[in-house]
């Protein structure tokens, strides 16, 4: 039995499939699979049982990964404690997000960091929140830019952190040249527009279709588009009408055509940026967390 093996077990335990591990490992499914056989053959246990092409720990399993996890966490927080110790700040930083924050939080910080610590790589990876958090547990992020619906996340029994760095708002658009939306006084006003939204089961495409159905009507999507930037486009052609993060309608992005409607639609996101424990204390995680922080905060106070 040694670390890797254990590791890669954790990961099984928090990902689900071999294929996730592999990803967050970046290693083959082979691998995976007969590093966790070698685990069981040393250990003369069976620790992982199948049911048709799924997975799954069994108790013993289970048992294991509970008493390995809070060794690894102490492993790895004294590794970083000693690379604390290094000189010069340097180092990889991954950071996953979600795509609103993309240009008025994040480019702006690569730009930044780039030029004040060129030693410091960081390395961007657009993900769902559901993602990014698995990412965030199986290292394969270090850092994890994320928006919730919910009033307030937490994660209890786990080593992650969650800082609250502050909130945007979901914002219903239209064409300036499209008259027949005006004036909304309702949200069920919107119920007999066509609606071009994020792909069906992303999380804000889910969240905009139980609003609808908060008001008693389904939207009649005719686009599924994942760029903010087309659907945009989309709607100032008049071919549908939209509800987008205020995040994606920052100054800098192009809103020539587009119409922001002063309706509340009483839908706020809260921004939070989630690290591991074991990591916070890394010079250039600590460096690019701050930053991020930073300019979130100075771009997300214009939205309260």
């Amino acid at each position: 039995m040694n670390i890797w093996q254990l590791q890669i077990l954790t990961h099984l335990a928090e990902l689900g499939t071999m294929n996730r591990v592999a990803d967050a490992l970046f290693v083959s499914p082979a691998t995976i699979s007969q590093q966790l056989k070698d685990l069981e053959d040393d250990l003369e246990l069976t620790l992982i049982e199948k049911q048709g092409r799924k997975v799954y720990l069994n108790q013993t399993g289970q048992e294991l990964v509970e008493r390995a996890q809070p060794v690894l966490s102490e492993l790895e927080t004294i590794e970083n404690d000693f690379k604390t110790r290094q000189s010069e700040i340097t180092g990889i930083v991954r950071i996953a997000t979600f795509t609103s924050a993309l240009n008025s939080i994040l480019i702006p910080v690569i730009k930044k960091i780039n030029q004040t610590f060129p030693s410091i790589e960081c390395r961007i990876y657009e993900e769902e929140p559901d993602q990014s958090l698995l990412g965030l547990r199986s290292h394969k992020f270090d850092i994890v830019l994320s928006g919730y619906f919910e009033k307030k996340v937490t994660f209890p029994n786990s080593d992650i952190i969650s800082t609250n760095i502050g909130e945007d708002k979901l914002l219903v658009v239209s064409s300036k040249d499209d008259k027949s939306i005006f004036p909304i006084k309702h949200f069920s006003d919107l119920a007999s527009k066509k609606w071009i939204i994020e792909p069906k089961n992303t999380y804000l495409s889910n969240h905009i279709i139980q609003m609808c159905r908060e008001n008693l009507f389904d939207p009649d999507v005719v686009s599924e588009i994942h760029s903010y930037d087309a659907i945009k486009s989309l709607v100032k052609s008049q071919l549908g009408i939209s509800i987008l993060p205020s995040l994606a309608l920052t100054a800098g992005t192009d809103m020539n055509g587009i119409f922001i409607h002063d309706f509340d639609i009483k839908s706020k996101r809260q921004i939070y940026l989630l690290e591991r424990k074991p990591q916070k204390r890394i010079p250039a995680i600590k460096i690019v967390s701050q930053m991020i922080t930073d300019q979130a905060t100075a771009v997300l106070k214009n939205f309260n």
